[in-house]
């Protein structure tokens, strides 16, 4: 016996092609990485600044000591020495930390766009002339998901 519905079908979605549902999950990478990009490169400019700063009341605290030139202050600059060493010292290591996790969002992106180009390739050597090719999301060929058309290279970033 054959069971029947009554009516009730969900919707199904258009089925992509390899090619297609690949490029759409290299964009969805493409967004999430950006937005990583820019909040680490947000915190790397706000740790930049507090170097700084830090290095400018450092200039300016030596400035008022060089005008007092007690003997008393020689002491006390001893004692403020460590404490910019150490505080700097942590900001370079988040510096450093910032530019790690960008370094590492840069060879994601570059694997993105060597996949991407591997597509091109490969439909490149399977469909052979733009004519006969399908457009990818019925109106861009593949071509247009990579290289000078869209005007971007992952060296830049």
């Amino acid at each position: 016996m054959e069971a029947k519905t009554l009516g009730v079908t969900t919707p199904r979605k258009p089925v992509l092609s390899v090619s297609a549902r690949k490029i759409k999950d290299n964009a969805a990478d493409w967004h999430n990485l950006i937005l990583k990009w820019e909040t680490l490169s947000d915190a790397g400019f706000t740790t930049a600044n507090n170097i700084a700063n830090l290095k400018i009341n450092l200039l300016s605290k030596d400035k008022i000591e060089l005008n007092s030139s007690s003997p008393a202050s020689n002491g006390n600059e001893e004692k403020m020495y460590p404490q910019y060493d150490k505080e700097l010292e942590v900001l370079c290591e988040e510096l450093q930390a910032t530019l790690d996790g960008l370094t590492k969002i840069l060879v994601k992106m570059e694997k993105l766009s060597s996949t991407t180009k591997g597509i091109c390739e490969l439909e490149n050597y399977h469909y052979g002339e733009e004519s006969a090719r399908p457009p990818l999301f019925h109106t861009w060929p593949t071509t247009h998901f990579s290289g000078p058309s869209w005007g971007w290279d992952a060296r830049i970033l």
